[in-house]
């Protein structure tokens, strides 16, 4: 009885580091680094969608998964926040840069992490409105994590939500 369970104890360890060896193998074959972006046409002038994206304390109230904000000390006179999210997860970001209204650069303030990311906010004049895209550039140190992201979650996710709350505060902006 004992040399059954001892058995199937091994086997089921030995499953786990080979799963947990492809793995790692698999992650360590995609790159750490990446870029991805979105652009989108918003019916509102670049002012607006400006005001919209520099009110961090606001947000939220128009991003979903951000529960709470606080504002930190100025970094280099640019502002810096700390958001907890719907997953409890507290993460501290900062601008870098600002030049109003056409470009934000934001990036997570957090040195520690398996990984680091900046996002690039570049706004334009566009014939109905202003035109927003929105660049991230993200690097993931983790092997595991890469192999996550990769086959478990989309390396826009974070753009495209971003971009799609973004516009649904823009368009109540206008309506009011």
């Amino acid at each position: 009885m004992i040399r059954k369970v001892l058995i199937t104890l091994m086997i089921v360890v030995a499953i786990f580091i080979v799963i947990t060896a492809m793995v790692a193998t698999m992650g360590a074959g995609i790159p750490a680094e990446y870029t991805t972006s979105a652009t989108a046409v918003f019916p509102a002038p670049q002012d607006t969608v400006w005001a919209v994206l520099t009110d961090f304390a606001v947000y939220p109230s128009w991003r979903p998964k951000v529960t709470k904000v606080e504002m930190l000390p100025n970094e280099n006179d640019l502002p810096a926040w700390r958001e907890l999210d719907v997953q409890d997860q507290n993460l501290p970001y900062r601008a870098t840069k600002m030049t109003k209204p056409s470009l934000l650069v934001l990036e997570i303030a957090e040195e520690d992490l398996p990984y680091s990311a900046e996002w690039t906010i570049e706004m334009s004049p566009h014939p109905t409105g202003c035109q927003v895209k929105i660049t991230e550039r993200g690097k993931i140190e983790s092997v595991m994590l890469r192999f996550v992201m990769k086959y478990f979650f989309q390396y826009d996710g974070t753009v495209t939500s971003f971009m799609e709350n973004l516009e649904k505060r823009v368009m109540r902006n206008n309506l009011n």
